[in-house]
């Protein structure tokens, strides 16, 4: 006697989905553990930079180049150096730029061997095959060197100066470091490459005594076990979560619907002030960088991630300081909205509905557009 063997009817496409949403979910969540142990450890090394550390951490997640300003001393290089041996596996390329630095200092001279028997070829630095990047007075470069970093940080490509050879790089994260914010107006187009921006400041006294004892006691703290894999892994993630149905403590929120009203009011507010975010920025750049924040912070982030993109993004602390300002002004109205509705809610439930129409007559009548 035969068996028919029945075959297996294939999987429902809800079904795939599903699986396909929870493995993804999982994997955030993995991703989300280690890279919360790397900021640990960086805070624990780098005590009273916690602003500089989470941005840099911002940069390596999504993939956005990161420009560090403040005062000599300030331990910028020192976290680009801590960041880069934290992640096994990781080619590292540092260098100090001044004016005299020329292309093939850079980026690679042409081999002469091969010249002398009429071929032309330029013996690449590693600056094309590294990973992270960094680049100390990035701004007092020359013009021939500026003009070559912006393909690089834009385009992740290299151009011979000689045949125009487009030589693709490996770079996952380029940091910038500087003393001061470029003033001129040709260095503007490079310091547009580098989204986030942070002006460093040196410790707070309050973080002194702790940062002597990071630095002079024996103190055994566990490197994380990240390799080079997971940051591509996460980069490639962040490209996802931004069209993600979120969960958060307040229900499912999609990034992108958020930050599209987030972004049509708040961006409006700050040209009013002479803030011009370019549209590289508002519509690249950006998005990337609160699908960063979602991914180490969780799907709470969700809602103050885009107010501190945009921060992160601002030119100048003063431009800075005018979009903190917009933001709690633009907060506090959503707050005091909140509050009243809360209060008509308290009131339905009372049964007092006189009140509670003129509080929602209230809320109604509210500027939403601010």
């Amino acid at each position: 006697m035969s068996v028919v063997k029945q075959k297996p009817s294939p999987p429902h496409p809800q079904q795939t989905q599903d699986s396909t949403t929870s493995s993804l979910n999982s994997k955030i969540e993995e991703l989300r553990q280690k890279f919360s142990k790397l900021k640990e450890y960086l805070n624990s090394k780098i005590v009273g930079h916690s602003e500089m550390i989470d941005a840099v951490l911002l940069g390596l997640l999504s993939g956005e180049n990161v420009v560090l300003i403040g005062s000599p001393g300030t331990a910028k290089s020192m976290l680009a150096s801590v960041v880069a041996e934290s992640i096994q596996g990781a080619r590292v390329f540092k260098y100090l730029l001044t004016k005299y630095t020329d292309y093939a200092e850079l980026f690679g001279a042409i081999d002469v061997s091969e010249l002398a028997k009429g071929n032309y070829t330029r013996r690449w630095s590693p600056i094309v095959s590294s990973d992270i990047i960094f680049l100390d007075e990035i701004f007092k470069a020359n013009s021939a060197i500026l003009n070559s970093l912006l393909s690089l940080l834009n385009e992740h490509i290299v151009y011979d100066p000689m045949t125009g050879q487009a030589i693709q790089t490996a770079n996952k994260l380029v940091i910038g470091a500087s003393n001061e914010i470029p003033e001129e107006e040709e260095l503007r187009a490079l310091y547009d490459r580098f989204p986030i921006k942070v002006f460093v400041k040196y410790i707070q006294p309050k973080d002194i005594e702790t940062a002597l004892d990071a630095t002079w006691k024996s103190v055994n703290v566990v490197k994380p076990n990240i390799v080079i894999d997971d940051v591509i892994e996460a980069q490639d993630i962040i490209k996802k979560i931004f069209n993600m149905t979120i969960k958060t403590s307040s229900g499912n929120v999609t990034p992108i619907e958020y930050y599209k009203f987030i972004a049509t009011s708040v961006i409006s507010e700050l040209r009013k002030e002479g803030i011009m975010l370019s549209d590289r920025t508002v519509i690249s750049k950006i998005p990337k960088i609160i699908s960063a924040k979602i991914l180490l912070e969780g799907g709470d982030a969700v809602f103050m991630a885009p107010f501190d993109a945009i921060k992160l993004v601002a030119f100048t602390p003063e431009e800075k300081q005018k979009v903190e300002e917009k933001i709690m002004a633009s907060l506090g109205s959503v707050n005091e909205l909140a509050n009243k509705l809360n209060n008509a809610k308290a009131l339905i439930k009372a049964k007092k509905f006189d009140e509670a129409e003129v509080v929602l007559k209230e809320i109604l009548q509210a500027d939403l557009s601010k």
